[in-house]
């Protein structure tokens, strides 16, 4: 629903927020058929008749479009349960307010290469510590370090996913993406795929003031 980006989303749905002079989602639709891709399922709950009005079935963008029509939200994940067509190859999930320069395709082929069941795309996270940080062993000070910097990888909202494990969501049960990971990690191959390309989720007014910058029409790089 767009809270933290309200009033914008008070009228708008989030991933129908311009970037560049159109919907953030046209942005990820593009990238997707860029790189080969032609069936699309959108799922649409607050506001989603936007979504269908402006997109339809997607001639106009060169893609293959139907919709997943939630009744009430079914998280990240639990929206797949929708999903009434036979799968058979990989699934490809994104999330509608995530903007990047990777391309998906080289997910999916890593996702294939390695044989996993499910693949989740991160993102290097660096944190400084503005304070000398110290170690200790019971009360000694063993060590101190000044400023230090630590990596962390975060989800990215973008996955690669095996057919039995979207056919293994009980329909129409809320499920997120995290909590789907966490059921599935100690039972099957989950793998990061790190993106070192542009990415950002645009959660906030300032992400959509630094996406007009990287995604305007003006950019050519």
């Amino acid at each position: 629903m767009g809270i933290r980006l309200l009033p914008l989303t008070a009228t708008t749905p989030k991933p129908m927020l311009p970037v560049g002079g159109k919907p953030m989602l046209e942005h990820i639709l593009e990238g997707i058929r860029d790189v080969g891709f032609t069936t699309v399922l959108i799922s649409v709950n607050y506001m989603g008749e936007q979504i269908m009005e402006y997109f339809g079935a997607g001639a106009s963008l060169g893609l293959d479009i139907a919709y997943l029509q939630e009744d009430f939200p079914l998280g990240t994940a639990g929206a797949l349960s929708l999903i009434e067509a036979e799968i058979v190859h990989p699934v490809v999930v994104i999330n509608g307010d995530v903007m990047m320069s990777a391309k998906l395709a080289d997910i999916v082929e890593y996702h294939r290469a390695h044989r996993a069941e499910i693949t989740m795309g991160v993102k290097g996270l660096d944190t400084q510590i503005p304070f000398g940080v110290v170690t200790m062993d019971k009360g000694i000070i063993t060590g101190m370090e000044e400023k230090p910097t630590f990596r962390n990888y975060v989800n990215t909202g973008i996955y690669v996913m095996q057919p039995g494990i979207v056919r293994g969501i009980e329909r129409g049960a809320r499920i997120d993406m995290p909590d789907l990971i966490a059921r599935e990690v100690s039972r099957h191959t989950v793998l990061a795929y790190p993106i070192h390309e542009t990415w950002m989720d645009l959660g906030h007014p300032e992400d959509l003031r630094e996406a007009e910058k990287s995604f305007s029409p003006e950019r050519k790089d």
